[in-house]
């Protein structure tokens, strides 16, 4: 009874390394890139919420504005 234990070629070890090492890689890419988008999301969020408050009746102004100065070239050709 001759027990021999049964060695894994270092090839194989070194081939377990690569994974686990690109498998962590990709972990901590993924956990940066959720990370990162919820940070831009809050950050769009606060974007949004103090926006329309300062920015809601200037946007109404330079479209009336514009809206009325495309209509007064019309109206001082035709009374010419």
């Amino acid at each position: 009874m001759n027990a021999q234990k049964k060695k894994l070629d270092p090839v194989t070890w070194i081939g377990v390394f690569v994974f686990a090492a690109v498998a962590v890689m990709i972990a901590m890419l993924l956990y940066e890139a959720i990370s990162g988008r919820d940070e831009y999301e809050a950050e769009q969020r606060a974007e949004q919420a103090s926006t329309p408050t300062a920015a809601g009746p200037a946007a109404a102004s330079p479209a009336s504005a514009a809206l009325s100065s495309s209509v007064s070239p019309a109206s001082s050709a035709s009374g010419n």
